[in-house]
This record gives structure tokens, C-alpha cells and sequence, in this order.
């Protein structure tokens, strides 16, 4: 987990995560970049480019088993996570009066 990942691949699956009421897939390029640092004191950064505005973030990080939980000024996030080489993948998910949507991001290490 220790290190920078840039993210490759969005996802967003909305309803049903095997057969969704729609599906949202967002590739990463110059243009638009996710970079998150996770560092072995246990905060992290992460920087997002769109378009040319840059937006960053900070805050800490923790692991219980295959569950990350990051937390910022904002909240907390907590989803699960797996290593596969040099492929991070982190999926969010959240239920809301019984309409799920899950995001998975696939990040390569740097």
C-alpha cells in the first residue's frame, strides 16, 4: 500500500452492480490525472487534475483486513481494497433507500 498510485480506470456502477440501471467508465490521460500517496506513517495526499485545475487532498489512512478506511476533513470512506502486483483496486460503495452505487478505481503504483 506504501507509495504513489496514478489512477487508470473509473468505474460507477449505479443500481444493481450485475445488471446496472447504468454504468459510468472514466479512463485517466494528460488531461485527467488521480495520483494518491499513501505514506508509511499512515496520512496520505492525493492530487487530482481536470482539465487543467488541480485539486488536492490530505488526511489519514488505515487497513483492517481487505477494508481502507481514509479519512479527511470532509469524513470518513471506507471500502475494500486489493494488491495484485502493481495494481491497486479500491471499491466504495453506498446504499441509499435501496438504490446502491459502487466506484472502482484501478490505480497503477508509480
Amino acid at each position: 500500500m506504501i507509495g504513489s498510485w496514478k489512477a487508470g480506470l473509473h468505474t460507477t456502477f449505479y443500481g444493481s452492480i450485475s445488471t446496472p440501471d447504468s454504468l459510468k467508465v472514466e479512463t485517466f490521460d494528460s488531461d485527467n490525472q488521480f495520483t494518491i500517496t499513501f505514506n508509511d506513517d499512515n496520512t496520505y495526499s492525493a492530487v487530482f487534475v481536470f482539465f487543467g485545475d488541480t485539486e488536492s487532498e490530505a488526511g489519514t489512512w488505515s487497513v483492517n483486513e481487505n477494508k481502507l478506511t481514509i479519512i479527511t476533513s470532509d469524513g470518513e470512506a471506507v471500502g475494500d481494497y486489493s494488491i495484485s502486483g502493481n495494481t491497486l483496486t479500491l471499491e466504495f460503495g453506498e446504499t441509499i433507500s435501496g438504490y446502491t452505487t459502487l466506484e472502482v478505481f484501478v490505480y497503477t503504483k508509480q
